[in-house]
């Protein structure tokens, strides 16, 4: 998709940052924080008139304050149900409780997320955040990435989803409307492809470059320490794994 034109009918980007009780405060501030670094360091936007290229809003099921899950509170700005269209949903990372990821506990979301969908936004997931996007079946299919720790439980609970845990950013569907980033910190990679894609390579060099991120060139593979397989059914192995 070609980063929008300057012309007298020109209008920001509209980006919905999805707030949950799940989400970990660190990648939903941060994508927050980065998204509008035109605004907040004051930088002059891309193309004629120097706009801010993003407008973001932190939304969710009900506005006003809500804890997250790091133990902070956080003021979602706009309640999903007054919003009926959007360019790009970004699900930040989640913390998944020792039990695993329970499925149906946000289906106005997910229903909200469909309608979206279906009237042109483009779908991005931070790190598990993906767990709450493949809920809506969008995924099915096709190609994501979701954290590392978190692989195994994700191919058990969406086995229609091809997740690769070693990718940083996988960009998948038929105009490239679905979007997931890697482990932890890979939303540097998220947020400065989305700026690229909508403002410009020159534009994201320059946010690069204001807040010290880098590209994770090298991909997640040296961050993943091997494990086993114990569920293979031969005893011999297993004795000699657990010895």
């Amino acid at each position: 998709m070609a980063k929008r034109s300057s012309n007298p009918a020109w209008s920001p980007v509209h980006v919905s940052l999805v707030a949950l009780p799940d989400a970990a405060a660190s990648t939903l501030f941060g994508i927050f924080d980065v998204l509008n670094a035109f605004s907040l360091m004051r930088m002059s936007g891309p193309g004629e008139g120097g706009h801010a290229p993003f407008k973001v809003e932190i939304v969710g099921e009900a506005m006003g304050s809500l804890g997250l899950a790091s133990g902070v509170p956080i003021q979602v700005q706009r309640s999903i149900d007054s919003i009926e269209t959007t360019d790009l949903v970004i699900v930040p990372s989640l913390l998944l409780p020792p039990d695993g990821w329970k499925k149906d506990r946000y289906p106005r979301l997910i229903e909200w997320v469909h309608g979206m969908y279906r009237r042109g936004a483009v779908l991005c997931s931070a790190c598990s955040g993906i767990f709450v996007l493949a809920e809506t079946g969008l995924f099915d299919g096709k190609d994501a990435t979701v954290h590392f720790g978190y692989a195994r439980a994700f191919a058990d609970a969406y086995p229609a989803v091809s997740i690769d845990p070693e990718r940083v950013l996988m960009i998948s569907g038929s105009r490239e409307e679905l979007v997931s980033s890697g482990a932890s910190t890979t939303w540097h990679d998220l947020v400065l492809y989305l700026i690229a894609r909508y403002a410009g390579s020159t534009a994201a060099q320059e946010v690069a470059r204001l807040f010290a991120l880098q590209w994770h060139q090298d991909g997640l593979t040296p961050y993943i320490v091997f494990e086993g397989r114990s569920d293979h059914g031969d005893a011999e192995i297993a004795a000699a794994q657990q010895g």
